[in-house]
């Protein structure tokens, strides 16, 4: 059994919802622990019936945890979010002594094929993380978000596993903003010196797991002769499509424009992705929940300003 986490709220739950139809497709048998930061993502998926999913409402989580109902007073929304995310493997362990080891996921990670690699890699050791891997043609200066990105991040449920969370715990109530300072960023700068200070650390180097907009246009893409995408030979696991945001159902807008993309990457990684976000649209309504899209002020500028310089490129991807 593969035990995977995730937090959301009411505006990820569609991707979250993508996210667990991905991991039924290509997983063998699994759990998605699933926090939802609202009483409405807690209802629409109890409805939903997702077999293996287990919710847990924020009640249960920080109601009774007074450093993070602490931590709620000096920070925004999202960077609560982020300091959760040491706290909820943490949880999870303290009631299922049993979960030998826990994967957590950013609710924007896709999966394309069999997660299994993700395990083989951890192997016996105590915590997995991969690393950004940046492509060069793209991030050429500074890169603040770290050496490695929280989005899949596994540990064994042992000592070494449980004192890196501790740690990470700590330092994630003490300080967790949506900034750059001092080699820190969100939850994320943390992971920088894991290597260092704990023994059993697996850094990948797979490039098939956790790829992302920031690493994609290095690798080379090719299909296998069981039509399995491959980026320089190995197997796609899963991909983390940050900062992607839904315009309407079939048009989708990456405003940061990290993406080196081409028609590959477009047709055989974002167009499935977009797919799967549109039919947890048009699951969540046939079920009587129609979930905002959220489009932000700046969002609906970036796209008259593309209009109007007839500048529109593959930051708007439509499918």
């Amino acid at each position: 059994m593969q035990h995977y986490c995730t937090y959301f709220d009411i505006n990820y739950i569609y991707k979250g919802l993508a996210l667990y139809r991905s991991l039924e497709r290509y997983s063998g048998q699994f759990t998605l622990w699933i926090l939802c930061f609202d009483s409405k993502t807690y209802q629409i998926l109890a409805a939903l019936n997702l077999v293996n999913a287990r919710l847990i409402s924020r009640e249960e989580f920080d109601g009774k945890d007074s450093e993070l109902i602490a931590a709620q007073k000096d920070r925004t929304l999202i960077e609560y979010y982020w300091t959760c995310t040491s706290s909820l493997p943490l949880y999870i362990f303290k009631k299922h002594s049993e979960i030998e080891s826990l994967c957590y996921l950013d609710a924007d990670i896709f999966f394309f094929s069999d997660p299994r690699p993700i395990f083989d890699a951890l192997g016996q050791e105590s915590i997995f993380i991969v690393p950004h891997d940046y492509d060069e043609k793209i991030f050429t200066r500074s890169r603040p978000a770290g050496l490695f990105n929280v989005g899949v991040v596994v540990f064994r449920h042992n000592e070494t596993g449980l004192q890196c969370l501790r740690r990470w715990r700590t330092q994630c109530l003490g300080w967790c903003k949506h900034e750059s300072e001092d080699g820190k960023f969100g939850d994320q700068g943390y992971l920088n010196d894991w290597p260092d200070q704990f023994r059993g650390v697996v850094v990948s180097t797979h490039p098939g797991i956790h790829a992302g907009p920031w690493n994609i246009g290095k690798y080379h893409l090719e299909f296998n002769n069981g039509n399995h995408l491959l980026l320089d030979g190995e197997r796609l696991t899963c991909f983390h499509f940050h900062a992607l945001k839904m315009i309407c159902r079939n048009v989708a807008l990456n405003p940061e424009g990290h993406v080196f993309m081409t028609r590959k990457i477009s047709e055989h990684i974002y167009r499935p992705y977009i797919l799967a976000l549109g039919e947890s649209l048009k699951q969540l309504r046939i079920a009587g929940h129609c979930v905002s899209l959220k489009l932000d002020f700046p969002i609906f500028s970036f796209l008259a300003k593309r209009f109007i310089r007839g500048t529109w490129s593959a930051n708007v991807i439509h499918v």
